[in-house]
Formats: C-alpha cells, structure tokens, sequence
C-alpha cells in the first residue's frame, strides 16, 4: 500500500462543509485517489452509510466511523483515532490532516527522508514557563527551545507542531499508535496544570511521544500550512511565501468556503482558488444556490437528508441551483415525502 491521507470529520455541520473543501481542493491540486493513493475519512460516533457523506464518497473517500476519543478537551483529540486503523498503520505514507484545509498543492511532494514532519506551531502554547513544569511532571528535561512559526519573541519545544498536517513514512505511523494516545491521556490528566492549554493535549503529546520514540523529524515550511487565523498585524513581519496549503479554521465566508483575511500574499492565492472551486463544484458558482455551509446544516437538521440530498441534486440538474434559504431544506423534503406517500 502505497499511500493514505486522513481527515477526521467530527458530528458538527460545518466540519462536513470543510471535508468537501478539502477533497475538491485536493483534486484541483492533482491528488486523485486511486489503488495507490487512498482517502479515508473518519467520522465520529456517525454511521459509514449515513447519505450526508456521499459527496465525499464521489470524490473518492472511503468512510470509516470511530469513537470520539473523549468528552471536553478530550474531544479535541479525535484526530488519533486515525491511528487504529490498520491501513494508516502499515501504508508505506500517511498524512493526516485536519479537515479545514485549502489544498494549493500536492501534498505528497512535501516528503523528503525524515519518518515524520510537521510545522512548527505558530505561538507559544503552552508558554514556555508551563511547557517546562509539565516537562518537568513527566520526569523529563526540555531541549533548547525555539522560536514559533508567527511570534520571534516567544519559546516553544522544537516539535511542538501545528496539529492541521503530519507527514508520516518509514513505519512512523505504526510507532506512534501506541505512544501519541497514551501520552495525550496522560497530558489530559494534567489539566490542573494546563488549565486552558489542556486543549493542546493531542499536540503535547506527540512531543512527548516523539521524544520517547527517538523518529526523526523535519519541519515543514510555513508555506506548507499556513494558518489565517491570526491577527492580521502577525503577517506583517513575516517575508511573503507562495502559500502550498492553507489552513483557515474559522476563516469562512457565508457558504463556507474560505474568506480572504486582508494579506495581499495569502488572499491572492486563496481567493483565486476559491474562485475555481465555486466554479467548479456543487453548483455554488450560481448565486442563488444555497452553497455547502448552508446545505451542511440541512442535511444535519432533516429527519430524511437522503431525500433532501436527491432533492438538490434535481434542482441543481434542471434549474441550475437549490434556493439558497436555509428553510428550504426543511420543508422541501418535508413537502416531498408526503407528495410521495
């Protein structure tokens, strides 16, 4: 088995909105899944054949359900679900990402020799006086530190990484599987001293797992995940890239697509591809079409999402667009269910 790339799609709407994104980003950039080259998307505490996740089945994803990893903070670690499933652990490469990404770029040509690489976090998180109280609770003395991706002035460990993308080769996927969970648990359990950095427990962990593992790492550019939810004034000391992925979170326009975030740099390339994707995808390039935010939120409030799913794609076939009003979800299946009966 060649490769695998991994997303995990948790029980909101919008993080369906943000699969489609990412899929038909990655498709424009030229990653087609094939035999060789696999998509699977993990879903939380949600059923394989549930209809909602049909528009990423037709762009190649195979649908795995998995159990939330837990509740609260917890929850924020799903993502290592990815690392029970044994294709991801005996693929020859696996890159697992978060789900609110915009593709520019192949992702398989961010390889080079080093088992695992990531990007460096953007701020300190936790600040380095904490990072070294829990490296300290954990029996272990913390390397020279290095400056974060966004912020010259701060400290962090050099593989505290960004969460959104991880390269894994040479078995990396496989050693992790065991020590990135338990070392999460164990920095979850630390929440007293972490206080609102406990959400960071997935990242922190695969420190602590990568340390005890000895992988070898290589830091990805900031190019390669580039994230637009900072303030704006972060970007200004930073030299202009050509951004490979970005990484927008929350950054979205009204149908859910990502928004410019005024950076002249970053807003070039992601209003540009954006442009494509509306263009080329789902019927949103038609102004009155309810777009994928919207649909989202329909199909996770419908009692049929099935039949709402048919009802779109017939008035998208013969009108061009489904009414872009959220309410319209609701009472044209509604309507259409009785017509049926």
């Amino acid at each position: 088995m060649s490769l695998i790339l991994s997303c995990v799609v948790d029980r909101a709407p919008k993080f369906l909105t943000q699969a489609e994104t990412l899929l038909t980003s990655l498709r424009a950039a030229g990653f087609v899944a094939d035999a060789e080259n696999r998509i699977l998307v993990h879903v939380v505490d949600q059923p394989a054949d549930d209809p909602r996740f049909d528009p990423l089945r037709r762009l190649g994803a195979e649908i795995r359900p998995v159990a939330a990893f837990g509740e609260g903070p917890a929850a924020w670690s799903n993502k290592l679900r990815q690392l029970e499933t044994p294709e991801i652990r005996a693929a020859r490469r696996v890159i697992l990402c978060d789900a609110d990404l915009l593709v520019l770029a192949d992702p398989r040509g961010f390889f080079d020799e080093a088992p695992v690489r990531a990007k460096i976090v953007d701020r300190a998180n936790p600040p380095a006086p904490l990072l070294a109280q829990l490296w300290a609770a954990a029996g272990r003395a913390l390397p020279p530190l290095v400056a974060p991706a966004f912020n010259d002035d701060e400290r962090t460990h050099p593989l505290n990484c960004n969460g959104g993308l991880y390269l894994l080769q040479h078995g990396a996927a496989d050693a992790l599987a065991e020590a990135w969970p338990r070392w999460t648990r164990w920095c979850l359990a630390q929440a007293g001293l972490l206080g609102r950095f406990t959400l960071h427990a997935d990242q922190l962990g695969f420190v602590l797992a990568m340390e005890e593992l000895g992988l070898g790492f290589s830091p990805l550019g900031i190019a390669h995940n580039l994230t637009t939810n900072l303030p704006v004034e972060a970007y200004a000391g930073r030299a202009p890239v050509a951004p490979q992925i970005i990484h927008y979170h929350d950054r979205v326009a009204e149908d859910g697509l990502p928004r410019a975030i005024g950076v002249d740099w970053i807003d070039a390339p992601l209003t540009a591809a954006t442009a494509r994707l509306r263009a080329a995808g789902g019927g949103t390039a038609n102004p009155h079409d309810i777009g994928p935010g919207a649909l989202a939120w329909g199909l996770a409030a419908t009692p049929t999402p099935e039949l709402l799913t048919a009802l779109v794609a017939l008035s998208r076939d013969r009108l061009g667009f489904f009414p872009a009003t959220v309410i319209r979800t609701l009472e044209y299946p509604w309507v259409a269910a009785r017509l049926r009966h």
